[in-house]
């Protein structure tokens, strides 16, 4: 019985699990969403992904230029829709920069250990020199 209604209300459907790093910005600003609207953490957040799905689907079909409804879309619905895009791409481009930031400090940290290394390995050389040019004495 349940294998026929998971067969007819979720023919070919699989679970998936989806891992992803954000910045605590845009984690807080999630938790608070989801804290206000009283969800459970996962149902809030397959609610949030859903739903910003749902919307550039929405966009995207508004803004086919073949659609004579196009022109129709309110202005302000049309600014609304423009500030939603730029946040988003705000969010992107903020944790890229975050990740960024991170990768150079590690690289950083890399070229000081590098550098300090070469230092040493130069006074050791210049030592061994003088060793050297002692015993030819």
């Amino acid at each position: 019985m349940i294998e026929d209604f998971r067969r007819q209300f979720f023919p070919n459907t699989e679970p998936h699990t989806l891992t992803l790093e954000i910045t605590s910005d845009d984690w807080a600003a999630l938790c608070q969403i989801i804290e206000e609207n009283e969800w459970e953490r996962d149902e809030g957040l397959r609610y949030i992904l859903a739903a910003g799905r749902a919307y550039l689907q929405t966009s995207a079909e508004m803004a086919h230029p073949d659609d004579p409804e196009a022109d129709r879309v309110p202005e302000p619905q049309k600014s609304q829709r423009e500030m939603i895009d730029m946040r988003g791409q705000l969010a992107v481009m903020k944790y890229r920069a975050f990740h960024y930031m991170q990768a150079v400090r590690i690289l950083e940290m890399k070229l000081n250990a590098s550098e300090v290394e070469t230092d040493l390995l130069r006074k050791a050389n210049e030592k061994l020199r003088q060793k050297l040019s002692e015993q030819q004495r």
